[in-house]
């Protein structure tokens, strides 16, 4: 069986792999982490395509395939559709789904795809992992959680068992706000938030400081870039809704934003006109266009985004 996990979300993608590992050693399965980058393909396929292989069942794990050659010729494709007694699983994370090898996967294997959680299905996630950490958090801490890793599910997994652990042996059993911003803040992103409010009030001097720092703690452009383009996004949607004199009410329900993010969002929105959203995200979708073809410096790229972003003049507030 050919299986292929896809999607921008790493951490579910990591866990199913687990899973899939769980079953398989339960079964009796012999498994096999593969680094494509690091194997040497032709070798792994020969031995997948000899009659001893095939006498125990396997789990492959194939890392890093997209990009390989060797999965795009036939005779190779050939080989992996006839591996039906064993499980192939192949994880493809900021792949196109033009990519010859991964629409091979799509029309021959099964898939799995993971998607960013928003709005309830986030929250389900948090609670999720606060109720298997046996924790409590008010909802200022959860709001100041959220606002810090925002859809980052590693980030928050990782925070909810460091201030559950924390308050294990407190009195007071439930995790504050004041309790996150102690141990959590200094570790976390630089907050997104705060990047847009510049760029939004036109202060390009900090709009370009706070990229740095997000440069500074080892963010990547591309992931930078997705997170600039669901906030512009998210802006172009909310300053739309707001023209059509749609109340907040409605904005909330339609959009299904954390409360938080649509109140920063609402604010943020009123600082531009309409048709300077659309630009923005025009100049996104050249932009991550670029990065991903290699064309100039990806950092540079950006500094030059913002400051164009944060510099645009606005005809004043609307609203």
């Amino acid at each position: 069986m050919l299986l292929l996990l896809h999607g921008p979300e790493t951490y579910n993608i990591v866990k199913r792999v687990c899973e899939l590992k769980e079953e398989a050693s339960l079964e009796g399965r012999l498994i096999q982490d593969i680094d494509c980058k690091e194997s040497d393909v032709r070798e792994v396929f020969f031995n997948l395509n000899t009659s001893s292989l095939f006498e125990t069942k396997k789990l492959l794990i194939f890392r890093d395939a997209f990009g390989v050659k060797e999965f795009e010729e036939k005779e190779v494709q050939d080989i992996l559709k006839k591996a039906e007694l064993h499980t192939l699983v192949f994880t493809a994370t900021g792949v196109k789904k033009t990519n010859p090898f991964f629409a091979f996967l799509l029309v021959h294997g099964d898939n799995e795809e993971f998607v960013k959680l928003k709005g309830v299905e986030l929250k389900r996630f948090v609670e999720g992992e606060i109720k298997k950490q046996g924790g409590s958090f008010t909802k200022e801490a959860l709001d100041e959680l959220l606002f810090s890793c925002g859809d980052d599910l590693g980030c928050l997994a990782k925070e909810i068992l460091k201030l559950t652990t924390y308050k294990y042996s407190s009195k007071e059993k439930e995790v504050t706000k004041e309790d996150v911003q102690l141990l959590a803040a200094k570790e976390l992103q630089p907050k997104i938030f705060a990047t847009i409010d510049a760029i939004a009030t036109r202060n390009r001097k900090l709009a370009v400081q706070l990229l740095s720092r997000h440069l500074a703690t080892g963010e990547a452009p591309l992931q930078l870039l997705s997170m600039f383009a669901w906030q512009f996004r998210t802006l172009l949607s909310v300053k739309d809704l707001m023209e059509r004199r749609a109340p907040v009410s409605a904005i909330a329900q339609k959009l299904k934003l954390h409360p938080f993010v649509l109140q920063k969002s609402l604010s943020a929105a009123k600082q531009f006109s309409l048709e300077e959203l659309k630009d923005v995200h025009r100049r996104i979708f050249s932009l991550d266009r670029a990065l991903k073809t290699g064309r100039g410096n990806p950092e540079q790229l950006l500094y030059l985004f913002v400051a164009s972003a944060a510099g645009k003049k606005s005809n004043g507030p609307s609203r």
